[in-house]
This record gives structure tokens, sequence and C-alpha cells, in this order.
């Protein structure tokens, strides 16, 4: 308190002199130097003071520390990326300079090549060491390493290089910046008020959708690890064909690298289509795993609600919901509570011919095993309360509770409205899923078999290698995105329409 009272007196002192110098009034000075420290011990009890939030609820912070945290060390990644873009444009630009100016000057990109490759050689060293194998990390080191060597019979491959680091880095920051802003919307969505979604069920389900994220990122890692040392082994015998280039073409199209990006990406980007959609996936794995659904038990309570006059009805979009399941050609069963009449009554209604009534608890675990042990894949969609057991048991549990009980719901899925007819958005969503994922996988391993053929006829060198390598990329990330292009079309479409009115639903004024 006090450091900071001088700090302003002095201030004051150097503002009263600058004004006046020697003949300043001394009231003048007196009134700044009470400002200041007013200024001061009000700034001190404001920051010494709790916020009306924290007084009211003392562990609001608490709840929400370690998602704040991993908000923050994904927005590292995404600091790391653009960092490593600015070092790789700066080389880039002297790269261009010393091409049209002096070519004999592209040596001194070496030490910058070798600064930016320290840490890939620090990461191959660690995997060597504790994995004792190489790893698609080593095999970058190695590239690196055998263009520096080409580059003293060929200069201009440090340009080359220089422009591979650079198309690199820019990749790497558009997806780092993507992943981030993903993450970000799925740890920071609000889908109900306080009072209804508390801070540690949110960030359980954030926790599982980024964990399943970072499952399939490293998954795609372990497919490209596998290849690494078969890549390289591959690209030796190519120097009879075309000696340290044929080399450098064949290392620079390492088969599955790009699988580990193009995969987290879509699972991230996937999770965010159901949320626009009104689906709550708490399970990043359901993506997966709804594909394989052959059978779903639909819990008749949940399908129920009670109208404006009191009377029992279906819920609005379930007719259209259970359709939808229907032309998928999957087997429904639907249980049920009430007495046999009820239930059949409902089920011939929606088209279902395979019942159980006057269902306890009990009886539907028993079906759910019932039918896990006939080789079916089923999925649950009830009451995530209620239906504990039995929705945990499912393969897929499907929950039409809506937000209200996220904390306690056990189910996988929640559709936020309530909304049955959402089951098919699901289902939808799972197939464009798995075929996007397949898409990617092809956008992989292609262009790379297509650059290594041509290098063994002779026909690709490392120029061209680079420009397969990063087009296929472009094209795999257009791939990724194009279905939140898609929507960001529609959206604008619609917003452009004009407003269409119909005059019979315009009140008429009699005469």
């Amino acid at each position: 308190m006090a450091g900071t009272t001088g700090a302003f007196a002095l201030a004051a002192n150097g503002v009263t002199s600058a004004f006046g110098g020697q003949t300043a009034h001394k009231g003048r000075r007196m009134i700044l130097e009470l400002a200041a420290v007013g200024g001061a011990s009000y700034v001190v009890r404001r920051v010494r003071r709790p916020r009306l939030i924290d007084r009211l609820v003392p562990n609001h912070r608490r709840d929400w520390t370690t998602l704040k945290k991993q908000t923050e060390t994904m927005s590292e990644e995404e600091r790391e990326a653009r960092q490593y873009f600015l070092q790789t444009s700066v080389m880039m630009g002297s790269a261009v300079i010393s091409m049209v100016v002096f070519p004999a000057s592209l040596y001194l990109l070496i030490p910058g090549i070798a600064y930016t490759t320290y840490p890939l050689l620090r990461d191959a060293w660690r995997d060597l060491r504790e994995e004792h194998r190489l790893t698609v990390v080593g095999v970058d080191v190695i590239l690196t390493a055998l263009t520096l060597m080409y580059s003293v019979i060929n200069p201009q491959v440090l340009a080359l290089t220089t422009f591979s680091n650079w198309l690199y880095s820019f990749f790497l920051k558009v997806i780092a910046t993507t992943k981030s802003n993903a993450q970000n919307q799925l740890a920071h969505w609000e889908v109900a008020e306080p009072e209804q979604v508390w801070a540690a069920e949110l960030r359980h389900v954030f926790d599982n959708s980024a964990l399943y994220a970072a499952d399939v990122e490293l998954r795609g890692k372990a497919l490209a690890d596998r290849f690494a040392l078969p890549g390289v082994a591959l690209s030796v015998l190519a120097y009879p064909v075309g000696g340290l280039n044929a080399v450098l073409a064949v290392m620079m199209m390492s088969p599955c690298y790009n699988m580990r990006l193009f995969g987290l990406l879509t699972v991230m980007e996937f999770l965010q289509a159901a949320a626009q959609e009104g689906i709550l996936i708490k399970d990043g794995r359901v993506l997966e795993q709804v594909d394989k659904i052959d059978t779903v038990i639909l819990d008749l309570a949940s399908l129920l609600v009670l109208d404006e006059s009191g009377e029992i009805t279906l819920r609005e979009g379930t007719l259209e919901g259970v359709n939808a399941l229907h032309t998928q050609g999957l087997t429904l069963w639907l249980v049920a509570a009430e007495a046999v009449e009820v239930a059949e009554q409902w089920a011939t209604h929606l088209g279902i011919t395979h019942i159980v009534s006057d269902a306890m608890p009990h009886d539907k675990t028993a079906l759910v095993q019932r039918l896990q042990a006939e080789n079916g894949f089923v999925a649950y969609v009830g009451d995530g309360i209620r239906d504990a057991v039995p929705m945990k048991l499912a393969q897929v549990a499907i929950s039409l509770n809506g937000v209200s009980t996220l904390t306690h719901d056990t189910a996988h899925v929640i559709l936020l409205d309530q909304n049955p007819q959402h089951l098919h958005n699901l289902f939808s969503l799972s197939q464009r899923f798995e075929a996007s994922m397949q898409r990617s996988l092809w956008l992989t391993t292609a262009p790379n078999a297509a650059s290594i053929g041509g290098t063994f006829l002779n026909v690709v060198g490392y120029a061209t290698s680079i420009g397969i390598f990063y087009s296929a990329m472009g094209v795999g990330l257009l791939n990724v995105f194009w279905p939140q292009l898609r929507r960001r079309y529609a959206a604008l479409t619609a917003a452009n329409q004009p407003t269409m009115i119909n005059n019979n639903s315009v009140p008429r004024i009699t005469p």
C-alpha cells in the first residue's frame, strides 16, 4: 500500500512540475497528491474485496478451475503453432530474398532450419529412448538431416525445405486454432441455467469428449509410427532410382502421416455438429458405436407426456423418430410398465411388433442382457435416472430427459429438447462420421501411394512430392470442414430468403 501510494505521489510531482515548474500553486499540488492517494487506496480495496459472486457462491471458482486450466492448456498449443508459423514465415521471407538477390546466401538458412528442428530431435530421442523404436517424428529429423546434406550440392533445396516447413506450419496453425475453438465451445457451452447444470458435470462431459478425441489422435499417430521404419527402408530402396532426391521424395510421403490430424479434427467437428442439432454427446465413442446398432429398446413412459388438457399423448416428434428408426432397418422393442392391452395399443400406433408389458426394472435389464447374448448391438432410449441399470448395460444409452437432470443422467447421449425426432439426426450423424473418416483415410493413403510409385518410376522428385503432400492435406482439411461449410451456407441462404406472408394467417377486421 505504501509503495503504491508513493508511486502515485511521484507521478503527481511529475505532473505538477510539467505544468507549472517551481511556480506551481501549492493547492494544485495538494489536490493532485490527495487524488493520487485516494485513487491508490480505492484500487487496493477493489482488488482485495471479493466480488459479489465470490461472496454468494464461494465454491464457484473451484468448480471451474480445472475446466479453465484445460482451456488454457489447449490455447497454449495454439500459441506454439502461431509462434512456429511466425518463425517459418521469417525464414520464408529470407529464402525469397536470397533467391532473388544472392542465391549463395541460402546457406544462411541452415541455422534457422536447425533451430526449428531441435524440438523434433528432442522428441525423437525421447521416443527412441523410451519406446525403443523409430517414430514418425524421427523420420522428420532424418528428412531434415538428409536435406542439409543434399544442400551441399544443391543449395536451392534449402529454399524448398523452407517453403515446405512454412506450408506445414500454416496448416498446423489452422489445425491448432480449429481444435482450440472446438474444444473451447464444448467447454463453455451453456446448455442451461447454472441452477440446472453444474460445472462439475459439464467438465465431465468435456473430459469424455476430449479424451476420445485424444484417443483418436493417438490411434492415428500409432498407425503412422508403425509405418515409420518401413518408410525409411523404402526410401533407401529408391536411392538407385534417383539418388538422394528420390530418397527425400519417398521419405516425404510417410504413410498415414496426416491421418492423426484428420481423425482428431473430424471428431471435434462432429461433436460440434451434434451440439448444434440439439444432441449432447457425453461420450465421444458413441460416434463410432451408433452405426453398429441393430436393436433399439424404447421405454414407453419416456415417450408419453401430458398435454394441455391433461390427457396422455405421445411426445412431439415421437412418430417421426420411430419411423426414422424403421427406415434404418432396426429391430424395435417397446417396454412398458402398463398392462398388455395398453402397451399393445401404443405399439400398434407406433408400428412396433416386439412388446414387453408389465415390465419392472429387472425385466428391462433382463431384456437388454438377452438381446446382447443373441449378438445384438443394443441402444436403449428412455429415462437416464429411472432406467439407469439397463441403460448402463446397453452399448448406447439415449435419454429424453433434456438437460434438467444432466448431473444424474447415466445416458451416453441426451436429446436436449426431449424430441425423439432427433434420433434420426443421431444415426445420420454417425453415418456421416464414418464416411468422413473413411474419406480421410483414403485421402491420406492414395496420394502417398501414387507419389511413392511415381518416384520409383523416376517421374516424381522431392519438389513434386512436397506439392502432392500438401495438396492432399488441403483436400483432407476440406473434407473435414465440408459439413460445417454446408451448414454455414444453408444458414446464410435461409437468412437471405425473403419472408413470405400467408394472407390467410393475417387477422382481418370486418367493418
